[in-house]
């Protein structure tokens, strides 16, 4: 799939690329070149899997986990593109995200024992990695630069996670997309989880290098 660049603005590359016969073909092999680009971050093996693309609801949120009330590290960014907006997650249980900081800093196992000013530095920088690599793939079919925000790391339950990613949508509307997979590693039975929500409406929330910390202030004052 290639699309037009003089066509982008009129169209929007959200729709483009998912009203396509071979979305999930084209964002399979997106995920692929994903899971290449952090495998050769990290020195460890990673595979994408269980590429799931599908519309809930904000009432359903609970479904996106076994647990609403299990801890999580969330690893979150915009698309700041406005041809592109939208927001993307990665999403780790807190060992396995400690056990990923051992490998990106180039230390033993076991090594990582807390989250951090150097470990969740770490784990911005993979935030934006993989976002890059995402979008890098995507700008490729269309000739189109694309950019992540700079990323926002946070602990939580699964439920608040949940929330934050459906934050924007639920202002507009009670239905989001969320494009959804998994890279794992089989030697650790070790899973990071990539949540992608495209915004096919525009915010009135100005997009900046602040609008991570804006999200997560709004989520907890609404608590």
């Amino acid at each position: 799939m290639c699309i037009d660049g003089k066509d982008i603005q009129a169209t929007r590359l959200w729709s483009d690329i998912l009203d396509n016969k071979k979305t999930e073909k084209t964002l399979g092999a997106v995920m692929e070149n994903v899971a290449r680009d952090l495998t050769k971050l990290i020195g460890q093996p990673f595979e994408f899997s269980c590429l799931d693309i599908k519309t809930i609801s904000v009432d359903s949120l609970e479904d996106l986990t076994d647990d609403s009330d299990t801890e999580a590290v969330g690893i979150y960014l915009l698309l700041m593109d406005e041809v592109l907006s939208g927001e993307a997650m990665l999403v780790l249980a807190p060992d396995e995200a400690k056990s990923v900081v051992d490998w990106l800093l180039e230390e033993p196992p076991g090594t990582t024992t807390q989250l951090g000013e150097l470990e969740t530095s770490a784990l911005a920088e993979l935030g934006n990695q993989t976002l890059s690599s995402f979008l890098n793939s995507i700008a490729d079919l269309t000739r189109t630069p694309l950019r992540p925000s700079p990323p926002t790391v946070v602990v939580d339950t699964m439920a608040i996670i949940s929330q934050a990613v459906a934050l924007s949508a639920a202002t507009v509307t009670n239905e989001f997309m969320l494009i959804k997979t998994d890279f794992i590693n089989d030697e650790k039975s070790l899973k990071i989880q990539f949540w992608i929500v495209p915004d096919f409406i525009t915010t009135s929330v100005p997009v900046s290098v602040t609008t991570s910390e804006w999200k997560w202030n709004v989520l907890e004052e609404g608590l």
